[in-house]
């Protein structure tokens, strides 16, 4: 974890500005701690307390929630380490460091699959999301094997007088392959991910006639900028650690004036990552004010409620009217009457199908299944 490597530092400079730098780090994480724990605990709760019936959406938001609850629960540990050192002996020091690259790497997974899902949403509107169960564990499984390598880098050592939980690796090649894994797992593959899924979202939704969900959409996109700025400053200083490895021996200099970016950056950015653990409930909690509650945790669930809607890329979200009738509308066929707002039922996604392939026969439009 970045946060957690603090390192030896390099001159008089930097020996003047960490201390200032660590309590700037202690008062921010506090803060992020206590809005971030309760936050998403609150998400947590109101979810499995209110919500009955999870649509996929709803299932990657509680589990997105679930594995910021995690890292954030380990933010005490980190801010006394970062004032008094590293107490708590080195296997804890391992499988602290563990539970959050594991509870990381599931939360960025999440919120890619967030973006399939979208995508898969607007592409294929009546498509079954019976995959969702199987991927939430694959992502779990995957964000585990994937955090092992923490255990093997992460270890206790004296610095500045202080025991402290820090990566250390063993040679600049490993850590050369580690920073290139944690960069391609973490960001390039996720990100890359993420910007086509909804370039090609959006541009699908310009190509409809009919009004989307524009709350829900918001929100999810939200989290996913929230996210993106939070981690990127990491991922910059694996790549100038990168830099600074493959061109030491080469320019001794510059690679140590590299190293020095990195070290003035390092708590900086470790605090940007937990920093995004909190962000989701702050992001709910603003898009619950749409909802008219006298209770705030009423406007919690009234906006999950929203969001657990399966017909959600199909409803019009305007008025809560149940004979409401809404309509698609294609320049070559006229208007195809949808499900009447609030009917979600897989059975009436059925009926729906049935009506829409007896129009399109009558019309003599074909390539519908």
């Amino acid at each position: 974890m970045a946060l957690s490597n603090i390192p030896v530092d390099q001159n008089a400079t930097l020996h003047t500005f960490r201390p200032v730098q660590n309590a700037v780090s202690c008062v921010v994480l506090g803060i992020v701690f206590l809005v971030g724990l309760p936050g998403n605990a609150l998400v947590i709760w109101i979810i499995l307390r209110h919500i009955k019936t999870k649509s996929p959406t709803i299932q990657l938001i509680l589990h997105l929630a679930f594995a910021d609850f995690i890292v954030l629960i380990t933010l005490p540990l980190w801010i006394h380490s970062l004032v008094n050192g590293w107490v708590y002996g080195e296997l804890f020091c391992k499988t602290a460091t563990f539970l959050i690259f594991c509870s990381l790497y599931a939360s960025l997974f999440f919120i890619t699959l967030v973006s399939v899902k979208r995508l898969m949403a607007a592409l294929y509107p009546f498509a079954t999301h019976g995959f969702i169960g199987k991927a939430i564990i694959s992502i779990w499984v995957s964000a585990f094997l994937i955090a092992i390598y923490s255990l093997i880098i992460q270890k206790l050592e004296n610095r500045n007088g202080q025991l402290k939980c820090v990566t250390s690796y063993s040679s600049g090649q490993q850590q050369i392959v580690i920073c290139l894994f944690k960069l391609l797992v973490g960001f390039v593959v996720p990100f890359t991910t993420l910007l086509v899924c909804y370039t090609i979202v959006f541009k699908r939704i310009k190509q409809m006639t009919f009004q989307t969900r524009g709350k829900s959409e918001k929100l999810i996109i939200g989290v996913v900028v929230t996210f993106v700025l939070c981690w990127s400053p990491y991922q910059i200083t694996n790549i100038i650690t990168i830099s600074s490895l493959m061109i030491e021996s080469s320019n001794s200099e510059f690679a140590l004036t590299l190293k020095n970016i990195v070290e003035t950056m390092d708590i900086v950015t470790g605090t940007l990552v937990f920093i995004s653990s909190c962000s989701n409930p702050i992001l709910y909690a603003f898009a619950a004010r749409r909802f008219k509650a006298g209770f705030k945790i009423l406007s919690f669930a009234k906006l999950f409620e929203y969001i657990n809607r399966p017909s959600e890329e199909l409803q019009n979200p305007g008025r809560d009217n149940g004979n409401e009738k809404k309509f698609l509308h294609t320049e070559s066929s006229g208007n195809v009457e949808l499900l009447p707002q609030g009917v979600v039922d897989e059975n009436s996604i059925d009926v729906f199908k049935g009506k829409l392939n007896r129009y399109m026969r009558e019309k003599g439009i074909e390539g519908y299944a």
